[in-house]
């Protein structure tokens, strides 16, 4: 036996090695109630190993048993020699034991822990207050420790891996919106290296009554958004996305923009061209909030162009976004089309990066054209088509009245015809009884290449009129 005083927090390695010829040694470590055993590292390597640590704030009496489980007479007598080691690992995790409940950890208050021993998980555990948002993160994180948390509380369940790309350290904020006080348990993993010295940061904070994002997450769920409605949102954590999705009816037209505040105008918003904060009610985004807004799916008339917008107001300090387009007809139908809006942030990233996000119909705003190119047509041979008799039913004869102009195509498809793509456009009119006239259309998202045949077909639906 042998005997020492163990040092508070510290990690003790001990171990035999160099035995004689049938020896086979078992350690026993008791210290402060607790024993520990050891027989064979393996099972051809006989000598014994134990690493453990003082959990107590003081030091503490460790007595070490060596035994020999050698079964042979061979195994016992002067010459059966043995090495026994003791070597202090330095100090531990001071939280050590938190395997079953967890340690307590105070708001505000952090804790450096230790991934020790081998595929250690840390736990901390603390109270959420009705109406309040926390935030827990790792930081501080030595070599070779790569963090994973999962928090539990009530019925609920986070988890964040890394902080953002490239940072192995992480963050997890939520709002406990129950009425009653609830336990908090988080679990600390490592998917890195474990050591006494792969020590890391952990801490929780208080950020008081600042909401939740409640349309979280939004990239993998569906979130819609309505014309005429608001919703406040959050850049948290970092490098986080925003996303809502508008059903639009084609031919209609929208305008989605980010905010700094909820309110809305009391009359209905018909334009924002040229865009109006004021009139809009919709002040300056917060400090820190820097908003991108891009709009994909089946939309035309973009306003910018190219439907992405990084300032409402260009070479100013407002940092709001504001899109405006109008839903395409889909081939063959007039279903309102589903279009995506991502809103990216240049700025900075928390819990409290609070702005709104609001949609409105405009009506049919159309915007100018552009001229699609032209060149000249080559010719196609192709076979006499055969000519058909179609009955068209006799029509009213119309109110006369003022040509309307409508911004063509207001749809478009595409269809293979077994020898390449063919587009197939669709006009429309405000009204059936209303001439049509066709202005320049707008180019297909597909443009053809300069020296590519190009056969098409326009088929124009006629109707008795009178002189």
């Amino acid at each position: 036996k042998v005997f020492f005083l163990a040092a508070p927090h510290h990690v003790y390695r001990v171990y035999t090695s160099n035995l004689a010829e049938e020896v086979d040694t078992h350690l026993t470590v008791e210290l402060a109630g607790r024993r520990l055993e050891h027989d064979n590292r393996s099972g051809t390597d006989l000598s014994s190993f134990i690493e453990f640590q003082n959990y107590l704030p003081h030091h503490t009496g460790v007595i070490i048993t060596i035994r020999n489980l050698s079964e042979k007479d061979e195994g016992w007598g002067p010459d059966k020699w043995y090495m026994i080691h003791l070597d202090d690992l330095g100090e531990g995790d001071p939280y050590e034991p938190d395997d079953v409940n967890g340690v307590p950890i105070q708001i505000g208050a952090p804790q450096q822990r230790a991934f020790h021993p081998h595929n250690d998980v840390d736990r901390v555990r603390f109270t959420a207050q009705p109406y309040r948002r926390y935030v827990v993160q790792t930081y501080s994180l030595a070599p070779g420790v790569d963090t994973v948390l999962n928090l539990y509380v009530d019925a609920r369940y986070l988890n964040n891996d890394d902080r953002a790309p490239g940072d192995a350290s992480s963050y997890l904020s939520f709002y406990h919106d129950g009425t009653d006080p609830a336990q908090v348990t988080v679990y600390i993993g490592n998917k890195g290296q474990f050591g006494v010295d792969r020590r890391y940061m952990v801490r929780v904070d208080d950020l008081g009554d600042l909401p939740d994002d409640a349309y979280e997450p939004d990239l993998e769920v569906e979130r819609p958004i309505a014309p005429g409605e608001v919703q406040q949102r959050t850049f948290d954590p970092a490098g986080d996305i925003d996303q809502v999705v508008l059903m639009a009816e084609p031919g209609k037209r929208y305008a989605v923009m980010t905010c700094g505040n909820g309110a809305m105008p009391s009359d209905p918003v018909t334009g924002t061209v040229p865009f109006d904060p004021e009139a809009l009610l919709c002040d300056p985004l917060m400090p820190g909030v820097d908003t991108i807004m891009v709009a994909t799916g089946p939309v035309q008339h973009c306003g910018p162009s190219g439907c992405m917008n990084d300032r409402a107001l260009p070479d100013s300090a407002y940092t709001n976004s504001r899109i405006e387009f109008e839903g395409m007809f889909a081939s063959g139908s007039t279903a309102p089309v589903e279009v995506t809006i991502r809103i990216y942030n240049k700025g900075d990233f928390g819990p409290n990066m609070l702005y709104y996000v609001r949609a409105y119909e405009l009506g049919s705003i159309p915007a100018t054209p552009t001229p699609t190119p032209t060149r000249t047509p080559t010719t196609v041979p192709s076979a006499t088509p055969t000519a058909t008799s179609t009955s068209v039913p006799s029509a009213t004869t119309p109110t006369p009245t003022a040509t309307t102009s409508y911004p063509g195509p207001v749809g478009y498809g595409r269809a293979d015809d077994g020898n390449g793509d063919r587009a197939v456009y669709h006009f429309a009119t405000a009204r059936d009884d209303v001439p049509l006239a066709i202005k320049p259309l707008m180019a297909p998202p597909a443009q053809d290449v300069e020296g590519e045949t190009v056969q098409f077909m326009l088929l124009l639906r006629m109707r008795p009129v009178t002189p």
